[in-house]
């Protein structure tokens, strides 16, 4: 659904994160003339009606000071700012971020994003989104996508999950906000938006509904353009940069570093690899984790001619005696065979790549938190060292 917004009339109204009652408020920063206003709009038909109260009495005073500060005359994309705190009540922890986008026609498009933790490692995540134009602060809906809904169920559910499956995708139809968490990037307009269990009391929720939910890094992403979030592919932006006669090695772009809700970061670096008969072997390596583990996942496509095609088989598997340092094993062939017969069972949970900027790829074996796989078995292991010949990865 479509309306048009009294200070936004090109604004497409997407996705709603919040409501509220708009409360009057005032705030002054002490280093500034400046002052926001909290207001009711006039014309209070255009906006969504609002069932929560006192949604902007109810913002913290560091969010205030956050608008205080934007300029007049934007100049960066995106502002960001971090609020967050641990709470003293156990483990809980806050997630608490600004962020604010500059609008073509005048002022920004504010949002206050909220995520807790709690002792249990369950996420509560609430966004409010506000217009912030001539000193006025009051809360707009429907601005945030939503995800298509292909990316609500999980692509290997059983048989005996369809009802579950079925059900849930009737139960986020009639209220997809309360389903939807929006990962922020701090330094381009750019979110990426996916769907999770509820973040509030829901009526007719099951808990056999989580287990079908689609849990993927691979999230729809979408980018500000100073009027509305519109679909964005990051891949096909780079490969729109790739020259036609390469000049260089490889080419790369890193994309966003995204701060995620549940405390971890995701970040998404893009290679491109000039191919003997034309074209670009393209690999996406993305890596997500916390601040002291990661995990890396390499994606490859073929651009020629303009376009992208996925590609299979182009990474390197490489058998497990070549990971195994002979040295070291001669000392304990019975754990060699263990590490053989584990990694032949199913060679890609455990195969991790980097590729270096002479263009080599490292290929390493990781313990992907497999119970039978120990940090002593690490010690018999070796990285396999590849590199690029125009068409294929070769072993150096």
């Amino acid at each position: 659904m479509k309306k048009k917004f009294l200070i936004l009339p090109a604004i497409a109204l997407l996705a709603s994160c919040g409501g509220g009652q708009q409360q009057k408020q005032t705030t002054q920063n002490e280093d500034t003339t400046q002052k926001v206003v909290a207001t009711e709009p006039q014309q209070k038909e255009v906006l969504e009606e609002d069932d929560d109260e006192d949604e902007l009495a109810g913002l913290p005073e560091a969010f205030f000071k956050f608008v205080e500060k934007l300029p007049k005359s934007p100049n960066k994309q995106v502002y960001f700012q971090d609020e967050s705190e641990d709470i003293v009540d156990g483990y809980a922890v806050a997630n608490e971020f600004c962020f604010a986008f500059p609008i073509k026609s005048g002022g920004y498009l504010t949002i206050y994003q909220q995520a807790t933790l709690n002792n249990d490692f369950q996420a509560n995540h609430w966004c409010g989104t506000f217009l912030y134009k001539n000193n006025e602060l009051h809360s707009i809906h429907k601005v945030l996508p939503i995800p298509d809904k292909s990316y609500l169920i999980d692509k290997n559910i059983e048989s005996n999950q369809t009802a579950d499956a079925k059900g849930l995708t009737e139960l986020v139809n009639k209220n997809p906000y309360n389903f939807v968490y929006y990962v922020f990037s701090q330094d381009e307009p750019i979110v990426r938006a996916g769907f999770h269990s509820p973040f509030a009391e829901c009526e007719g929720w099951k808990e056999s509904f989580a287990d079908v939910i689609r849990y993927d890094y691979d999230l729809p992403t979408f980018k500000w353009d100073g009027e509305r979030f519109v679909s964005y592919d990051a891949l096909t932006e780079f490969t729109k940069t790739l020259p036609a006669k390469p000049d260089k090695p490889f080419y790369r772009a890193d994309n966003e570093y995204d701060i995620h809700i549940l405390f971890c970061y995701v970040s998404n670096t893009y290679y491109a690899l000039p191919m003997n008969d034309g074209g670009y072997m393209v690999l996406w390596a993305h890596t997500t984790g916390s601040e002291s583990t990661s995990e890396g996942n390499y994606v490859t496509y073929i651009y020629k001619n303009g376009k992208i095609t996925s590609k299979n088989n182009i990474l390197p598997v490489p058998e497990t005696k070549e990971f195994l340092d002979q040295d070291k094993c001669k000392n304990n062939m019975t754990k060699a065979q263990e590490i053989e017969n584990q990694y032949k069972e199913s060679p890609e949970m455990y195969l991790s790549y980097t590729l270096t900027d002479e263009v080599k790829l490292n290929v390493s074996i990781k313990d992907n938190g497999c119970e039978q796989w120990g940090e002593d078995d690490l010690e018999y292991i070796q990285d396999v060292v590849f590199k690029w010949d125009g068409e294929k990865f070769v072993k150096e």
